[in-house]
């Protein structure tokens, strides 16, 4: 399937609709919700049971969709005639965004010549440099004081544009697929709660693999990742005047801030001094008073086995760091929160060949990627390790922040990408 094939269906307005619509909807992950709110922002729940509503208004029936308790949603599609036995993909698409920004964006489209693009809001600048390879594109921002919410609200545009497609029948032959729209993602939660809810069965269905679309460029595909952790250290000190009463101040939030310093200046590598395959620690937060502090470290590796190394370092600065200030330490969090994803990718070949099979088709020279950080997939891989889950690009750059933008034309041939992975499967 060349671009001209799928040009002539005229697929570009009604998948640009989807896309400014579904992110002017706030649907940020909420990192602070305890671990039993699921999904962590209600308006997560509300987005999918959209979804629902819109794939049911363009004839989808009620036993194609599994609402899972999480709150995620799974649109189950069966194969058209002659193609029952072809493999079965899932697609995925988190439908949370970044939870330190809001969401809720008012979406601008700059048809980009060059330069810094200036946006109205916060004094947001999004710089030439980072906007290099896009000369005459049709760039999407936000205003500036929120993300875009591309991250991953491209790929859900995309697979929902596959499902109405699907529905009505322009896309005349194909083998079975599966539609996982996530929950949390943005919090390392789908490998948490959303698997717990997938049953075995739904799993072993997918002998076509789990293909997230939630990655940057479609030059690249993301076969590896890092491993994620969350460590959360905390101080329990003691309040006092620190004019009458100075002896009996035990500051819990020094300790937090010392311990932060210690760990940069420790062995450890920090994001902006990491590239390629290292490793790094990193300190997302440090929250707190004299009586009770809080910080929490996310630390990325390649290989999990570092894990036990960093961690059990961290601890031990933490202990010093507590005789010093007379406080206690005492430490919880999430621990592993997703595996790398190259193990099954590489046991699985043919997946890999399709896909490259299908960015070729669609004009692309794509290479495979290792992406310094989490995909859906990686948080699945940790119940079902053998599951193979490549990440494809959907357009998104900058993300986590508000100088993220969408390149129209990329999410448009990621939808193309897909489109002939299911003619190659078939």
């Amino acid at each position: 399937m060349r671009k001209q094939e799928v040009l002539a269906e005229g697929f570009q307005a009604e998948l640009s609709e989807k896309f400014f619509r579904y992110v002017a909807i706030d649907t940020r992950a909420d990192g602070a919700a305890p671990a039993e709110k699921e999904p962590s922002n209600p308006a997560e729940r509300a987005f999918n049971s959209m979804l629902g509503v819109e794939l049911t208004r363009a004839g989808a029936k009620d036993e194609q969709f599994i609402f899972l308790s999480d709150g995620s949603l799974i649109v189950r599609f069966d194969a058209t005639a002659g193609l029952e036995n072809k493999r079965r993909p899932c697609f995925a698409a988190h439908v949370d965004t970044y939870p330190k920004y809001p969401g809720g964006a008012v979406t601008i489209v700059h048809d980009y010549q060059g330069g810094d693009i200036e946006l109205p809001k916060s004094g947001t600048v999004i710089p030439a440099f980072d906007l290099r390879n896009f000369i005459g594109q049709k760039i999407v921002t936000a205003s500036g004081d929120t993300t875009l919410g591309a991250d991953d609200k491209a790929g859900v545009a995309v697979m929902m544009q596959l499902a109405v497609d699907c529905l009505a029948g322009k896309i005349a032959t194909h083998g079975a697929f599966d539609l996982w729209f996530c929950v949390d993602e943005e919090i390392g939660r789908v490998g948490r709660s959303g698997v717990k809810y997938l049953s075995p069965e739904i799993v072993a269905s997918w002998t076509g693999g789990l293909v997230n679309l939630d990655g940057m460029s479609p030059n690249g595909i993301d076969v590896g990742c890092f491993c994620g952790y969350e460590l959360i250290v905390e101080f329990f000190g003691n309040d006092a005047h620190p004019g009458v009463e100075g002896s009996k101040l035990k500051a819990a939030h020094y300790a937090a801030a010392r311990l932060v310093c210690d760990a940069a200046s420790a062995e450890f590598r920090l994001p902006w001094m990491s590239e390629a395959m290292q490793n790094y620690l990193y300190s997302t937060d440090i929250t707190g008073n004299a009586s009770q502090s809080r910080v929490t470290f996310i630390p990325r590796s390649f290989e999990k086995e570092d894990f036990a190394l960093i961690v059990d370092r961290v601890k031990e600065l933490a202990g010093n760091i507590a005789k010093i200030f007379g406080v206690r330490a005492a430490f919880s969090g999430y621990g592993l929160q997703y595996v790398n994803t190259e193990p099954p990718i590489r046991q699985n070949q043919w997946l890999m060949d399709a896909l490259l099979a299908a960015h070729r088709d669609v004009g692309y020279d794509t290479k495979e990627n290792h992406i310094r950080g989490g995909t859906d997939g990686a948080m699945v891989n940790m119940t079902y390790p053998d599951l193979p889950s490549p990440n494809i690009g959907a357009g998104m750059y900058n993300v986590h922040g508000p100088r993220e933008f969408l390149v129209i034309s990329e999410m448009e041939d990621c939808y193309r990408i897909v489109r002939r992975f299911l003619e190659l499967l078939a």
